[in-house]
């Protein structure tokens, strides 16, 4: 017969060893952060605020201001950090365009007033 004595502690050793080399939450492949998401979230938002704000001025605004927050709160990441600050370009952008695309339209229309 096994000597139980001499196996239990082998045993736990194993299983302190086996837990020592587990990845961490943090460190596992696969998953990602969410600093990772915010930076495409805001990458996202920012297209569609840029574009928006071409097409329809002020109501593109609110996607910009989305993916300009996403993209602060996605400069955390190491990996994606460029593509957040392409979001918080594009998203800078988008707002900028947005207020541009309204003063033109304000000023279009007061300019055709004739009563």
């Amino acid at each position: 017969m096994v000597d139980e004595k001499k196996t239990k502690p082998q045993v736990e050793e194993v299983e302190a060893k086996v837990k020592s080399e587990a990845p961490s939450q943090e460190s596992r492949p696969g998953q990602s952060d969410n600093s990772d998401n915010f930076a495409l979230a805001s990458l996202i938002f920012g297209i569609l605020g840029l574009c928006a704000s071409f097409c329809a001025g002020l109501c593109g605004s609110p996607f910009a201001l989305i993916g300009l927050i996403l993209g602060v709160m996605g400069m955390k990441s190491e990996k994606n950090k460029t593509m957040a600050i392409v979001g918080i370009v594009l998203s800078a952008l988008g707002l900028i365009t947005g207020i541009v695309m309204m003063i033109i339209g304000v000023a279009i229309n007061l300019s055709d007033l004739s009563y």
